[in-house]
């Protein structure tokens, strides 16, 4: 008996020991809200180019960017705020400042891809996708100049940062649309994965 007692009398120390590690290891993994606060964010992206620079958007449009970590947060002016719903925001991997914004509206002149060169500061809409719903975007990693857009009627790609856009996916496909994410290929940037709705 005692042979049983002193094997097992480690047994009780340990699971102690054991349950306070798993309670301060879960205790540690809590979540803390640190903003930003003025909408759901539905879309958040950090900067490869620019340590501690974190951007967040909103479903109506509301962009907010936090340069140190996530720790504060300020309003980024975005003329498609509240015009419809943003769908997509990518982040340039390479150059700093460097951000777009796909939205769906209503209104003809709202939708499009907005681009960013200076952090937000300043957004033009980039002409040859304006008009059209936009659901997705992708920039390739290896040559940021490459983007793609996924819409409500297909895809298209640009290799001038969104100056200029062709369709790339067949418009004869009713299946290709809306496509609403989108992956570039690490290697090869004619593969690209597309996300449907209903796929």
């Amino acid at each position: 008996m005692r042979s049983r007692e002193a094997r097992t009398a480690w047994l009780s120390p340990l699971l102690i020991t054991l349950f306070l590690t798993v309670a301060v290891s879960l205790h540690g993994a809590e979540w803390q809200a640190s903003g930003p606060y003025g909408g759901a964010a539905e879309m958040v992206r950090v900067s490869p180019a620019e340590p501690g620079t974190v951007v967040a958007a909103t479903h109506n449009g509301l962009i907010y960017v936090s340069r140190d970590s996530g720790k504060s947060w300020s309003h980024v002016t975005f003329p498609g705020q509240l015009t419809g719903v943003l769908h997509a925001l990518a982040v340039d991997p390479t150059h700093a400042g460097i951000w777009y914004a796909g939205m769906e509206s209503e209104h003809s002149n709202a939708a499009g891809v907005y681009r960013t060169s200076n952090g937000g500061i300043s957004w033009s809409q980039l002409e040859g996708l304006q008009g059209k719903n936009v659901w997705s975007l992708a920039v390739w990693d290896v040559d940021s100049r490459i983007v793609a857009a996924g819409t409500s009627d297909g895809v298209y790609k640009s290799d001038d940062t969104g100056a200029s856009w062709r369709r790339i996916s067949p418009g004869t496909n009713p299946d290709l649309h809306p496509v609403v994410s989108l992956a570039f290929h690490p290697v090869d940037t004619n593969i690209l994965s597309a996300g449907l709705r209903h796929l």
